[in-house]
Formats: C-alpha cells, structure tokens, sequence
C-alpha cells in the first residue's frame, strides 16, 4: 500500500481562513447534518424515506 505524506503550510491555512471568515460554516453544518441523520436513522431503524414494519404507537394512524 503506498502512503502519501502531506505536509500543510500553517502560513497558507491561515491565510485561507483569514480570507474567508465564513469557511467552516457549511463544513460543520454539514457534519452536524450527517451526525443527526445517522442518530435518527439508528433510533428509529430506518434510513431516511424508509419505512419500518411496524410504526411507533406515537406515529400511526389512528
């Protein structure tokens, strides 16, 4: 297996988030939205726009 070594350059990373003060935003978002997904998906034993085989009494059609 061949593994690459990166070598960041601290003065070019905090140019980059001094240049854009916003640049974390979606990224965190996005994680928080996977993370919820994820918990959701493993409460409920479905993935999103599944359906299980037996509802939860609080969610069925009375």
């Amino acid at each position: 297996m061949t593994v690459t070594k990166i070598r960041t350059d601290v003065s070019a990373v905090k140019q980059l988030l001094a240049s854009d003060k916003e640049f974390l935003k979606p990224v965190i978002r996005a994680a928080v939205q996977e993370m919820l997904e994820a918990e959701m998906a493993e409460t409920l034993g479905a993935e999103k726009g599944e359906r299980t085989a037996t509802a939860p009494a609080t969610t069925r059609a009375r």
